[in-house]
C-alpha cells in the first residue's frame, strides 16, 4: 500500500546505483516566526534534521539562507508571499530576512 507514515513524512530518492531509497522522518515540529526586516535564525544546527519546510506567510518577499546572517546580498533562495520551500539533506543553520517591513509570520517545519 502507499501513503505517508502517521506523524512523519516520506522522501524517495535514487542512490548512486539508481536504486530507489525511501527515507522517513518520525517527528515534525511547526513554529511560527514573526517576519522581520532584520536577519533572524529560523532553524539552528540539528544533525538529526531530515527535512525543513518554510512557508512565507508574510506580505513581502523572504530571503532564506543556508547559513548564518541572511541579507539582500547573501541568501540562497527568495520566496514570494505564499510560497513554500522544502529543504532536504541540510542540517545546518537556516536564517532569513524580509526584504522590507513585513506583516505576517513565517511557518517553519522541522522533521527529524
Amino acid at each position: 500500500s502507499s501513503g505517508s507514515p502517521v506523524g512523519g513524512s516520506v522522501s524517495a530518492v535514487l542512490d548512486y546505483l539508481g536504486s530507489l531509497v525511501i527515507a522517513s522522518g518520525s517527528v515534525s515540529v511547526v513554529n511560527a516566526v514573526v517576519s522581520s526586516a532584520a536577519s533572524q535564525t529560523l532553524l539552528s544546527l540539528n544533525t538529526n534534521r531530515f527535512s525543513a519546510k518554510i512557508y512565507n506567510g508574510s506580505d513581502v518577499d523572504l530571503l532564506v539562507k543556508e547559513g548564518a546572517t541572511a541579507s539582500a546580498t547573501s541568501f540562497t533562495w527568495s520566496l514570494l508571499e505564499g510560497e513554500t520551500l522544502i529543504i532536504d539533506d541540510y542540517s545546518g543553520v537556516i536564517d532569513a530576512i524580509s526584504v522590507s517591513s513585513p506583516t505576517g509570520n513565517i511557518l517553519v517545519t522541522e522533521t527529524t
